[in-house]
């Protein structure tokens, strides 16, 4: 009906009026927070207990070994290798005589004065009074290989001389006796060449310990000389037969003539070439009744 208020205006209306008082009431304020207290500059925690410290290792030395490994059966030796000497010096023996050594691999046989001067020489050559005396007038073959006895007159070789002097140095120590006179010379090194000329080198004669003079100096560098090879220095002959048949190292022709017919019985100053003679001891034609050469490595030298 006009003039009449609907309901809904009224309704709408109440709901506006409770809206505005809503809005403008302040809502009430939340109570302030309480001030959080201050932090202090530092703060100190407990320490933490140390941990324990670690036993140490036990050393190597007190650590139980191992037990050692089985060892291997040895295997079965053969024979033992052979004894070879090469000179007098290698031998054990410590008394001179005859003994075998083994210059070029084969079986020689030699004395060995193991007394002179400490001992250890070979001797390759000695002359001395025996019957019947050996006879040195012999071919170049039969000195290239060697003859007679080594419990008596012999020469050793010069196969085995140049097979011996070649592996090392050998010092050289010549002994020489008239009746009841004897002296010796010494001598640094001595060694024969290679092929067939077998040339000497000889050197270092050591007057100091010599009593017999320098007698063979004079032949180094000669070549080896036989009745049936001529290879000395002489003019219009054979110093091998001017010299009683010998082989040696000839020059024009020798000072010492070892390898002369003996003569040990012939009185001196008898004036021939053909004997045994070291002449720069008791002069030319002091006839030997005793020489002997001997060599043995220079690194045995004790003199």
């Amino acid at each position: 009906m006009v003039g009449e208020k609907s309901p809904v205006s009224g309704v709408l209306k109440d709901l506006m009026s409770f809206r505005e008082r809503i809005v403008e009431q302040p809502l009430p304020s939340e109570p302030p927070l309480p001030p959080e207290p201050p932090l202090p500059f530092e703060t100190t925690y407990p320490s933490e207990p140390p941990l324990p410290s670690e036993s140490p290792l036990p050393s190597e030395s007190l650590l139980p070994s191992e037990p050692p490994l089985p060892s291997e059966p040895p295997l079965p030796s053969g024979p033992p290798a052979p004894f070879t000497p090469a000179d007098c010096s290698e031998r054990p023996e410590k008394t001179s005589g005859v003994y075998t050594i083994y210059p070029s691999g084969a079986a020689v046989q030699v004395y060995c004065d193991q007394t002179t001067d400490g001992g250890g020489w070979t001797v390759f050559l000695r002359r001395q009074k025996q019957e019947p005396q050996l006879n040195f007038s012999r071919t170049f073959k039969e000195y290239e290989g060697g003859f007679g006895s080594p419990s008596g007159e012999y020469w050793l070789g010069l196969r085995n001389l140049h097979f011996l002097t070649s592996q090392k140095q050998y010092e050289l120590r010549v002994l020489v006796a008239r009746g009841t006179e004897s002296a010796s010379s010494h001598y640094k090194k001595f060694q024969v060449g290679a092929g067939d000329s077998y040339k000497l080198h000889v050197e270092g004669y050591d007057k100091e310990r010599s009593t017999a003079g320098d007698s063979f100096t004079y032949h180094s560098g000669r070549q080896f000389s036989a009745i049936d090879r001529d290879r000395d220095m002489a003019e219009g002959g054979s110093c091998s037969e001017w010299s009683g048949g010998g082989g040696w190292w000839y020059d024009y022709c020798f000072i010492t003539n070892p390898t002369g017919l003996f003569g040990g019985d012939k009185p001196a100053h008898e004036d021939s070439d053909l004997y045994l003679e070291w002449r720069y001891w008791q002069g030319y034609y002091a006839y030997l009744s005793e020489l002997t050469f001997m060599i043995r490595p220079k690194t045995l030298e004790l003199g």
